[in-house]
């Protein structure tokens, strides 16, 4: 029989990850509605939660000395931060380093990346190894450093979602739901990942002689129209409407397009497939008609870790690229 794991959790609780570790270890802010939820999947399925490990001298980790492994973010304040990225977003960042660390009986600091290199309180404090979340890593650190979503500089390890893939898995969605009249949306168009799933994405409609429409809009300045609005306008531009849509994320703007088009009468699933990205589960019961590609944050927070234990034992090896695979959610 297959074991039971939080992510099975999750997902038949329609909850991400974090919510399921915050139940289980009493902590964060979660509903009781939600709570009961969880812990009646927990019964159902029999999960059983996995011991923590012992501290890292028991595994043999080397170059271990001060403890703690820094976090560094961009060169902005943590409220502004999660207003940009999604508090959910940064959540599971966080909760996959600290969680992984902890197992190896590790800290986590979190400290904000300067123009000049690392704040001065963070560069003073002892840390064994550095992971940069979505940027490069300080250019004169003595420590080992991995890019968690960073543009990869081929310096230092990176740890990514499997972009390409996603983009080849959203146009197999399509395919198979036989869509000929396809939408690329994008609200991010500068977003560096969203342009790799969209390559992969229109390579694979092409070698089946599926034509795509890209719609890439881009957040403007004061006073100009909401991108999400301006988004769903040119989604449905035209006299043919389409019989398919990808979005590559952010989760907002897949609620904000796939709240959008039912508010302008376009029903997913009656009227067409709609394929995207989510980094949690967090709004799959808004999305209900939705085909939902998970590309598992708190995964690749976790691998973040994994690859800087490895480059302390392997200081020596060249620089390597992971790359974590995505699935559905449904």
């Amino acid at each position: 029989m297959k074991k039971v794991t939080i992510s099975d959790v999750a997902r038949k609780a329609g909850v991400s990850r974090t919510t399921v570790s915050y139940v289980l270890n009493g902590k964060g802010k979660i509903s009781s509605e939600v709570v009961e939820r969880v812990r009646s999947v927990m019964k159902r399925t029999g999960y059983k939660p996995r011991a923590r490990s012992a501290r890292p001298g028991d595994g043999g980790l080397p170059n271990i000395t001060a403890g703690a492994v820094a976090l560094i973010f961009p060169a902005v304040d943590m409220a502004r931060l999660r207003a940009s990225w999604g508090g959910e977003y940064v959540d599971l960042i966080l909760h996959g380093c600290e969680m992984k660390l902890r197992e190896h009986g590790l800290k986590m600091v979190v400290v904000r990346m300067q123009s000049d290199g690392l704040p001065e309180e963070a560069a003073a404090r002892n840390v064994d190894g550095l992971i940069a979340v979505a940027t490069s890593g300080p250019d004169a650190a003595d420590q080992p450093a991995v890019e968690l979503f960073g543009p990869g500089r081929g310096e230092v390890d990176i740890v990514t979602p499997d972009d390409p893939r996603i983009g080849v898995i959203a146009a197999e969605c399509l395919l198979e739901r036989k869509c000929r009249r396809v939408v690329f949306a994008n609200a991010q168009a500068h977003h560096v990942a969203f342009a790799i799933r969209k390559e992969t994405f229109t390579r694979r409609l092409a070698e089946a002689g599926v034509d795509v429409r890209a719609v890439e809009v881009e957040v403007g300045g004061e006073g100009a129209e909401p991108a999400e609005d301006l988004l769903l306008r040119e989604v449905l531009k035209g006299r043919r409407k389409p019989d398919g849509v990808y979005i590559p994320g952010s989760d907002a703007d897949v609620l904000a397009l796939y709240t959008g088009l039912l508010a302008a009468g376009v029903h997913p699933a009656r009227d067409l497939s709609f394929v995207c990205c989510l980094n949690s589960g967090m709004h799959l019961q808004s999305l209900k008609s939705a085909m939902c590609i998970d590309i598992r944050v708190e995964d690749q927070a976790r691998m973040a870790v994994d690859t800087l234990l490895w480059r302390l034992r392997n200081r020596a090896a060249p620089p390597v690229r992971v790359m974590v695979a995505a699935r559905m959610w449904r």
